[in-house]
């Protein structure tokens, strides 16, 4: 009788995952079970299959004894908490459903510690928190402490030898806004500047960087779009952190006041190559209006081709 009841709870119990960190990921492994036909596997709401690990980055292996799956850092799925200098932590689920019902049955989670030089986070609730090496783009005796946003008064949150961390509201601290038919992207700057210098420090103008970072959402994600009291978006954005050259002219940038426009030259980075596009944008200042409807609409056949424009009023 207790044998009976104890191959009933192992037909019916959800198969469990086997999960490890690694210095690149998680490392997830199933060992296969005559009845996990039951179950299906599902990151998120979505079915795991090759077509699936393969969109996402995910590494994964299906043979007769057992189901691996490597889950590199910061591919989709995961969740971050307590991102400081130091590093941070990384969360990933992987859930177990009814075949019939889609009921989530069970599932199993791994969070694992993680450090990394640089990153970037875009959150659905509309903050960016970024992590940016800046040894290329203070001069040499500069403080990354001195360094700011496109808003003067936005500095960064922690500081150590040559990077700094900066997390803000994608709607603050000066961020310019570029919207097209399918996506929006929030960008701002890094600017470092020298009028808290000590009287006779020595700061060589050796810089050849600058730092650029930015989120950018599927407009058909998005509930609330520029809204000064709200954000929330279906899914995490996809964030950006650029590293370009530029002339030692325009090392240290004199800060920027919230309500200033600016024109610059914005470098676009790419896989292949760098190259550099004439832009014009305009700081993220919003009409007083909570909600926006966004319809759709089309671009003329030779819009935006030479350059692009920034505009936060929709």
């Amino acid at each position: 009788m207790a044998a009976s009841r104890l191959t009933n709870f192992l037909v019916t119990a959800p198969p469990q995952f086997d999960a490890v960190c690694t210095e690149s990921g998680i490392s997830f492994k199933l060992d296969h079970r005559p009845f996990d036909y039951l179950w299906e596997i599902t990151i998120d709401s979505d079915l795991l299959t090759s077509e699936l690990a393969d969109q996402h980055g995910y590494i994964m292996s299906n043979d007769s004894n057992s189901l691996l799956l490597e889950v590199p850092l910061f591919s989709h799925g995961y969740e971050y908490k307590n991102i400081s200098l130091k590093g941070f932590f990384g969360t990933f689920e992987i859930i177990m459903r009814d075949l019939e019902t889609s009921e989530v049955q069970g599932s199993t989670i791994k969070t694992c510690p993680f450090s990394t030089t640089e990153l970037i986070m875009c959150s659905t609730d509309g903050r960016m928190t970024v992590v940016a090496d800046l040894a290329l783009a203070i001069p040499n005796g500069g403080n990354p402490a001195r360094t700011n946003l496109r808003d003067k008064y936005c500095g960064p949150k922690e500081t150590d030898g040559s990077r700094a961390l900066f997390s803000f509201s994608i709607n603050s601290c000066g961020s310019a806004v570029k919207l097209n038919s399918e996506n929006v992207t929030y960008q701002n700057e890094i600017f470092y500047s020298k009028k808290f210098l000590r009287p006779g420090k020595v700061v060589s103008d050796n810089a050849t960087e600058r730092v650029t970072m930015q989120c950018t959402y599927p407009l058909s994600g998005l509930h609330r779009l520029f809204s000064v009291y709200r954000f929330e978006s279906d899914a995490a954005g996809i964030g950006s952190l650029l590293h370009t050259t530029h002339p030692a002219a325009g090392l240290q940038n004199p800060t920027i006041q919230p309500t200033s426009a600016l024109t610059t030259t914005l470098a676009k980075t790419t896989l292949a190559a760098t190259r550099r596009a004439t832009v014009s944008y305009k700081p993220a200042l919003h009409p007083p209006a909570r909600y926006v409807k966004v319809t759709s609409f089309q671009y003329p056949a030779n819009a935006m081709t030479k350059s692009e424009s920034f505009n936060p009023y929709i």
